[in-house]
């Protein structure tokens, strides 16, 4: 027995020193590693530091040194990604740590997470208030107006300790500068470096306001001497090389680049910009190599991954640039970069509704992110929606004056709605701002041709041919402007001189033959148009202006004696065949017309035009829809950017009656084809195939306004007519007009549509539905009719849960469309779920600001969640923009009643206003919870709880309610089990709210959690400071948790606060107790 025992405690020492020794063996590793890392860094040999200090912390995973020296070599080599984790941390381990915020802050900025760098710049400002790096971070990271007045108050505040720091003026010269203020934002950058003559910051920002008003020189020399004088890894060196890139200097950019990677091969964002400048140069190969040798050090690099996928773009590689971007957006959903450009990707494969998608995530998490705006606004104008592009563009310009694509944007959404002389003003300002801006005056003279103002038109356009010479579309449309004033003789000699400057140029000849057409000389018109064919086989214009120039002189038949005895000569010769084509085309033998384009496909099976044309016969003409699909889909592949086998592929699409794609063919065509009327109809007919009234009205107005003749006028008049019928005020005869177009055509979409909204107004709700109906019958995905139903369903026929689902289908047909997130916000918030009734209307405010019914619904769902100062705020904004008397009365109405939580004021005033409005409306939440306040105010605790529970039973995630209530069961009832879900669940949505943190603290104390109730407790203290069973509490719970200092001086300032009741005794014992 004895052996047994020694033998047993034998191998308890024995085991011991092992785990002993153990331990001392880790830690002799980690100390290896961490000196070797230690020397490495000291000499500068980061690669070798890293790979030791990652060793060192898989031993000790808490080693602050090691983790702090790991996200400084990260951060200083530009491998962000890397570092964000290791800084993390470091503020984790030391909070206090102002060195690790700032280059949070850092990255954060980079990243364009404004916010968050805001968050850690504050964070350091609070504690140094004049600390120079976060001063300037917090100004770089203020964007929007309430940020930038934040900033201006902060340092204000701290004006008479900064006043002599020369980067507190950088900072508020960096706000200036971002009011477009640049005089006040000049002094301030100016006396930064008095107070600074060698401050890099004060140069940069001194620089960029040189650069922004274009005195170039004055800003180089600045960019220049704030990065000779910092070291290679600045950002001083990269904004230097930037500008060189930006400002067209190219070899001096690369020159920088250069240097900077020998003197800091390391230094990733240096190889970054010069993989930039190859990709601007279409040097992929060159660009390539760079990227991987970024990606060779940091496999996560985020700028190199996106320009990864800028480079397959590029490439046309768009289907698996589309792959690697959902890949990295995944990985960083909250990068609006990455989502913008996913947009970019989607509109190259002809994806405007993807695009969209994506370019409204972009903006949720970047509302700055000045790109998406722009792209946003263009796919919106090619859709017919110019008020949503216009209201975008007006606040972008407005921000920035100078922003010319801004500009040239809000000029095309004017024309779009047909406000012509606003798209004028624009123009013009942009002429005034810089006189030397040829493209605004070759747009102008586009804008007052369509006013039919042919002599301004023409005085812009010689300015525009003045401003560049060889600019070949002013020339066309001065030619246009001399033959529709019969001056041949300026027109010749104008023509002319082009084919003087290119003889080998097809249009000049086109431009000739034209000449010739105007003034009756066949013959010379003829032999400029088969020269054009010679320099240019493939120049459709003239193949076309040729076959009609045959028909209409009644040679087509000579034409086609002609060619035929070509191709006995040449029975090869492409040109010949397909003008015979086009011909029979002319004269509308398209039977024949189709086998000489299959003839010449047999020949030249790639010859594009051919296979174009035959496919638009085949659709139209031959009622061979499928191989028309076919033959349009090759022509498509083989010219991608071809406008005309856009809109001929479109075409096609609509006759299979998919207009959703083809309604994208279509807008990409009538971009570059505007003066096209035919493309236009096209266009106007799959807005008007998918219940679009609005876009297909003005598609259709553009193309008669074009042109007195063309194949479908007589279609698109009548289309129109029914679009423009006044149906506020629709009389009998509009009515019958309406009935009369769905008699002779029962699918006729519009019609249908306008004949359900006449009949609603009429209080015909059943004919309404049936209207509908008829419409989704023949097309599902005519949105317009899919929320009318469920607008109706919501109505008059009171379907709630029909109405929701339509909603939804309506949801999915067109899921950025703002007025949809509307209709649905609202029903989602009757239908009881009011936290996807926010999201929605959320979304519906921020793509549609300014609408009053939006904003009055987005307050209430707002209400329904608690969050009451928001609601408040924004039912004040549907006030300011209300038109309809009756909302704004109970938007008003909202706020009176809102305002009497917390304090009702007088019990009998608040009572009578109470009852008034629950009379009305027995669920009117606002007077629901005033009403039940009162009650328990007044001490009628029996009947408040209650109360409360009708609240949360209709609106679960009422957190003022859940909040009372859980103050109720804790304080009246001693309900612990019942308070506790309660205050947890409305902590979610009110997590700054004291009395709540006080009551959580109180519930959690009695069930025993002391952390979390001196968490609690400790927030709920810094405002309810004279709240003395707050401190008593707190004092608690420090207690259990044997933090007697802590314990001790809360239970004394319990005790100054209130030192009578039954818990002063019991602070008092305790107090007793720890001394």
């Amino acid at each position: 027995m004895r052996k047994t025992t020694q033998m047993w405690a034998l191998g308890l020492v024995l085991a011991a020193l092992a785990l002993g020794g153990a331990g001392c063996s880790a830690e002799r590793k980690r100390a290896r590693h961490q000196g070797r890392a230690d020397r490495y860094f000291e000499a500068k040999e980061f690669d070798k530091a890293a790979i030791e200090y990652l060793n060192a912390l898989r031993l000790q995973a808490t080693n602050t040194h090691v983790i702090d020296r790991l996200g400084t070599i990260y951060y200083s080599r530009g491998e962000l990604a890397k570092a964000v984790p290791f800084l993390l941390r470091m503020e984790q381990l030391r909070p206090e740590d102002l060195s690790v915020r700032l280059r949070l802050a850092t990255v954060f900025l980079l990243a364009r997470q404004t916010a968050k760098a805001r968050e850690e710049a504050i964070y350091v400002l609070d504690r140094q208030a004049t600390n120079n790096e976060a001063m300037l971070l917090l100004s770089d990271a203020s964007v929007t107006p309430e940020e930038v007045k934040d900033c201006r108050d902060r340092f204000q505040q701290i004006r008479p300790q900064a006043a002599n720091q020369a980067s507190f003026h950088v900072a508020l010269g960096t706000l200036s500068f971002r009011d477009r203020d640049y005089n006040t934002a000049e002094d301030a950058f100016k006396e930064a470096l008095r107070l600074d003559p060698n401050g890099m910051a004060a140069k940069v920002g001194l620089g960029n306001l040189y650069w922004a008003r274009g005195e170039l020189a004055q800003a180089g020399s600045l960019f220049k001497a704030a990065a000779e004088a910092s070291p290679a890894k600045s950002r001083e060196r990269l904004r230097w090389v930037e500008f060189n890139i930006r400002t067209g200097a190219l070899d001096d950019a690369k020159k920088i680049l250069e240097e900077t990677i020998q003197e800091a091969p390391e230094f990733l964002p240096a190889l970054i910009y010069r993989a930039e400048i190859a990709l601007g140069e279409k040097k992929f190969d060159e660009c390539s190599a760079l990227i991987e040798k970024v990606l060779a050090q940091d496999a996560g690099h985020f700028e190199a991954q996106l320009l990864q996928s800028r480079l397959k773009l590029a490439q046309g590689q768009t289907t698996e640039a589309i792959k690697e971007l959902g890949r990295l957006s995944t990985k960083n959903p909250r990068m609006a970069r990455v989502h913008h450009l996913e947009a970019v990707a989607h509109v190259q494969n002809n994806d405007a509704v993807k695009a969209v998608a994506s370019l409204n995530q972009a903006l949720a998490l970047d509302p700055t992110l000045t790109d998406a705006t722009l792209l946003l606004a263009e796919l919106n104008i090619r859709k017919g929606d110019a008020a949503s592009a216009i209201t975008a563009l007006t606040q972008l310009v407005k921000q920035t004056p100078g922003l010319k694509r801004a500009q040239y944007l809000l000029a095309a959404g004017y024309a779009a709605r047909g406000t012509l002389d606003d798209a004028v003003g624009v123009y013009r300002t942009v002429l005034t701002s810089d006189p030397r801006d040829g493209q605004a005056a070759f747009q102008l003279g586009l804008v007052l041709l369509q006013q039919k103002k042919p002599k301004e038109a023409r005085a812009a356009l010689n300015k525009a041919l003045e401003l560049r010479p060889d600019h070949f579309p002013s020339v066309s449309l001065l030619l246009e402007l001399d033959l529709a004033e019969k001056d041949f003789q300026a027109a010749l000699q104008r023509v002319q001189a082009e084919i003087a400057k290119r003889p080998q140029s097809p249009g000049p000849q086109y431009l000739l033959a034209k000449v010739y057409l105007g003034q009756g000389q066949q013959e010379q018109a003829e032999a400029a148009l088969l020269r054009t064919i010679e320099l240019e086989p493939d120049y459709q214009p003239a193949y076309s202006a040729l076959a009609r120039l045959y028909v209409a002189s009644d040679k087509y038949e000579q034409a086609l004696e002609k060619i035929e005895t070509l191709l006995t000569r040449t029975p090869k010769d492409s040109s010949s065949l397909f003008l015979a084509g086009m011909i029979y085309e002319k004269k509308r033998d398209f039977a024949k017309a189709a086998e000489t384009y299959e003839k010449l496909l047999a020949l030249r099976p790639r010859f594009g035009l051919a296979m174009n044309n035959l496919a638009y016969l085949c659709a139209e003409y031959l009622g061979q829809v499928d191989k028309a699909h076919d033959l349009a889909r090759k022509a498509r592949e083989l010219n991608p950017n071809d406008p005309f086998t856009a809109d001929t592929l479109g075409w096609v699409l609509y006759k299979r009656a998919d207009y959703t794609r083809a309604l994208s063919l279509f807008e990409e065509a009538a971009e570059k084809l505007a003066a096209e009327p035919d493309v236009l109809f096209h266009l106007g007919m799959a807005h008007y195939a998918l219940g679009e009234e609005e876009p297909a009205r003005v598609a259709f107005q553009q193309a008669l306004q074009l042109s007195k003749d063309f194949q479908s006028k007589p279609d698109a008049e009548r289309r129109l007519a029914l679009l423009t019928l006044d149906l506020k005020n629709a009389d009998p005869s509009a009515i019958a007009a309406l009935e009369k177009r769905v008699a002779e055509q029962p699918d006729d979409p519009i019609a249908l549509i306008r004949l359900g909204s006449v009949h609603e107004k009429n209080g015909a709700a059943a004919k309404a539905r049936e209207a509908y109906e008829k419409v989704l019958k023949t097309n599902p995905k005519a949105t317009p009719a899919v929320v009318k139903l469920a607008q109706l369903y919501a109505g008059p026929l009171r379907d709630s849960k029909k109405a929701l689902q339509l909603a939804r289908d309506a949801r999915n047909l067109a899921p950025e469309d703002p007025e949809i997130a509307h209709t649905l916000g609202r029903l989602a918030f009757d239908a009881g779920d009011q936290q996807w009734s926010l999201s929605l209307l959320q979304e519906s405010a921020r793509k549609k600001p300014g609408q009053s019914e939006v904003a009055y619904d987005l307050a209430w769902a707002l209400y329904s969640l608690g969050r009451l100062s928001d609601a408040q705020q924004t039912m004040q904004q549907a006030i300011q923009s209300a038109t309809a008397p009756g909302l704004k009365a109970d938007a008003q109405r909202f706020l009176e009643l809102a305002a009497l939580y917390p304090n009702p004021g007088p019990a009998a005033s608040a009572q009578a206003r109470v009852a008034d409005a629950l009379k009305g409306d027995p669920d009117y939440l606002p007077a629901l919870l005033a009403s039940a306040l009162l009650l328990e105010q007044a001490g009628n605790f029996d009947q408040a709880k209650p109360a409360y529970e009708k609240i949360l039973a209709r609106f679960p995630s009422f957190a003022p309610a859940a909040k009372q209530l859980a103050a109720l069961y804790a304080d009246r009832f001693g309900d612990m089990e019942k308070a506790f879900p309660l205050a947890v669940k409305a902590r979610d949505i009110l997590p700054d709210d004291p009395d709540l943190a006080k009551t959580l603290g109180k519930v959690v104390y009695r069930r025993g959690d002391f952390t979390w109730s001196a968490q609690l407790l400790k927030q709920s203290a810094k405002q309810r400071v004279a709240d003395a069973e707050v401190f008593y509490y707190l004092g608690m719970a420090h207690y259990r948790l044997k933090e007697k200092k802590e314990s001790a001086a809360a239970l004394q300032q319990a005790l100054a606060l209130n030192d009578k009741d039954q818990l002063a005794d019991e602070a008092r014992r305790l107090l007793a107790e720890m001394q």
